[in-house]
């Protein structure tokens, strides 16, 4: 009898360890899919930085100098809407998101590869650079940090070690080897391990 009932519990936890891992593996499927979406939905989107904050500034304006000073004039047609994103540190400026009415004049911009500092726009010095980027979603922006870490301990470009984001997906290339999209921590751990 005893034989019985331990035969039934190891059966009931193969059971159990089976239907556990499917329903775990439905859960990553559909947290991969909310990511997808999430991350479509920041497609028209980037983040500028590095813009000095004015008290009462007009940011369609501020776009304006910015798409002046970098040969891409952006006008309000282009911009659905614009605005500073609250941050949680009050000595950190925040950044302006800006989502377009279409993708194409966000990839010219993104594509332009503009150099420009606050002096070019009137608004600081020539230390204060000015930067453009993919709106990321958190776990994106999350992989791309870790992706721009391992880059750095691997050498950086100095080894041909690269990390870059195009169209919100985040890539990874070493030396001669093919680019790769990351889309985990495991992959990142599996080409540190390489």
């Amino acid at each position: 009898m005893l034989d019985a009932i331990r035969s039934d519990i190891t059966s009931l936890q193969s059971t159990i360890g089976s239907q556990f891992k499917s329903v775990d593996d439905r859960l990553k499927n559909v947290d991969e899919r909310i990511e997808g979406v999430l991350q479509y939905q920041r497609k028209d989107n980037i983040i500028i930085s590095g813009v000095p904050f004015k008290k009462d500034e007009d940011v369609y304006g501020v776009l304006r100098k910015i798409g002046e000073a970098a040969n891409v004039p952006i006008s309000k047609e282009h911009v659905s809407i614009a605005h500073r994103l609250p941050v949680n540190h009050s000595t950190k400026v925040p950044p302006i998101i800006v989502k377009f009415v279409n993708r194409w004049k966000k990839d010219e911009i993104l594509q332009a590869k503009i150099k420009i500092s606050a002096s070019d726009i009137g608004l600081g010095s020539n230390l204060q650079k000015i930067y453009f980027n993919d709106h990321l979603t958190p776990h994106q922006s999350f992989l791309f940090s870790k992706a721009r870490a391992l880059r750095d301990r691997l050498g950086g470009r100095d080894k041909s070690v690269y990390a870059w984001v195009v169209g919100g997906k985040i890539f990874f290339k070493k030396g001669d080897e093919a680019k790769v999209a990351i889309v985990s921590i495991e992959q990142l751990n599996l080409l540190d391990n390489e």
